[in-house]
């Protein structure tokens, strides 16, 4: 489940529908137009087939975030969890990589929510840039 979004995809700023955009197709397009770091024809820089508007990778950053691509991975991870806790002998071992301080209402503080109400569960948490 990625509830912080994927780069792999790209979505309208405004955004003017819940539509996501492979981005592979628009990176193949800008790579040999870039010069210098900058794009040499901005005609190439990613539009909104829908609107016209400006596209941004589907990344959480704003309330323009689309996360309706990601519900039914979402759907599955809490079925699953579901599942595992009705088991008591099942051990869950719930592994956390790189998640910072950014937006930890997204990442962290589930993980560490599902781990609290999971008896025999335990956290491991990898991210040498953030401690704790």
């Amino acid at each position: 489940y990625t509830p912080q979004g994927d780069f792999a995809y790209l979505q309208c700023l405004k955004p003017c529908s819940g539509t996501v955009y492979p981005s592979q197709p628009y990176i193949d397009q800008l790579l040999p137009d870039i010069r210098n770091g900058l794009i040499t024809s901005p005609n190439l820089i990613p539009q909104c087939p829908n609107c016209g508007g400006t596209m941004y990778p589907n990344v959480r950053g704003g309330d323009w975030f689309i996360h309706s691509p990601y519900l039914s991975q979402q759907s599955r991870l809490i079925q699953w969890l579901t599942a595992v806790q009705a088991n008591p002998s099942n051990r869950l071992v719930v592994v956390e990589v790189g998640a910072g301080w950014n937006t930890p209402v997204v990442t962290r503080w589930p993980m560490e929510a599902i781990v609290r109400e999971t008896p025999g569960a335990c956290l491991l948490r990898i991210n040498p840039a953030h401690e704790g």
